[in-house]
């Protein structure tokens, strides 16, 4: 059984059953979790990382691609920022 930190503030615990666990004991940590007034989640398998940071990954990989979008978009250049402008511009060069 894992429990997030903090502990006495997050509801949410995973029981993960490895195959050398018995489905008894994975159905008494379920139990336990319950009565002790968490929300458990029951992973049949081990796999890499926590339910919560996985869903976590998933979520930052949707917005890096919508953001990579909205970079990509097309927009007409207004900027007279020293960045917008060719180098000797930016230096107070003619260029």
């Amino acid at each position: 059984m894992q429990a997030f930190i903090p502990a006495p503030v997050m509801k949410c615990v995973e029981v993960v059953k490895v195959p050398h666990t018995l489905e008894e004991t994975a159905e008494l940590t379920m139990e336990l979790a319950c009565r002790l007034g968490k929300e458990p989640v029951k992973l049949q398998e081990e796999v890499y990382g926590f339910l919560v940071n996985r869903i976590l990954a998933a979520i930052s990989l949707v917005m890096k691609l919508c953001f990579s979008w909205i970079t990509l978009w097309p927009r007409r250049r207004t900027s007279t920022a020293p960045w917008s402008m060719s180098w000797g511009t930016a230096r107070g060069l003619s260029g």
